[in-house]
């Protein structure tokens, strides 16, 4: 397979990826931008792999850590929906979904990286525990354990619903 093809089947979910295990957007497609270049370069052994797509999120797990243990990284904090809504009266409400989505992110960033990895595989990528097991390199009861503990402590947040199906809702 070549990196163009390696791209066409799997850029968007290894986008969706990304964005969902880092703390923003513009952190996310740094990861994601740096990983696929590294990819890149060094394509001609990553092709030979029996996943590819696992060694790749496996690099864009370690440049989201590594950003976050730099000194320099700094967050921004997102304007409150109802001063956007004075701004633009006459636009449709989407603070709903918006805080939604941000009650999810939050959510997900207290979580310890290898927890936050494994629900993101698990609800969001839709893998079994023994493919999550081989992506993390742990063993298939530790990839359950991860998922039980984080999924815990997503339903003890406080602003933060879990319905038994594992869905989370805001």
């Amino acid at each position: 397979m070549t990196f163009d093809e390696f791209l066409d089947r799997h850029l968007v979910s290894l986008a969706r990826y990304a964005r969902a295990i880092s703390p923003d957007r513009p952190s996310s497609e740094d990861a994601l931008s740096d990983a696929l270049l590294a990819a890149h370069t060094r394509w001609h052994s990553i092709a030979t792999m029996e996943y590819p797509v696992a060694y790749v999120r496996t690099m864009i797990n370690s440049r989201i850590a590594s950003t976050r243990r730099t000194w320099y990284a700094r967050r921004v904090t997102p304007v409150d929906s109802t001063a956007l809504a004075e701004l633009h009266p006459d636009s449709a409400d989407h603070a709903d979904s918006v805080s939604t989505s941000q009650a999810i992110q939050q959510a997900l960033m207290r979580l310890p990286p290898r927890q936050r990895a494994a629900v993101v595989l698990r609800y969001l990528l839709d893998m079994p525990f023994e493919d999550i097991a081989q992506e993390l390199k742990i063993s298939a009861p530790s990839a359950r354990s991860a998922v039980s503990r984080a999924m815990h402590t997503l339903r003890t947040a406080d602003s933060l619903v879990v319905t038994p199906e594992g869905e989370p809702q805001a």
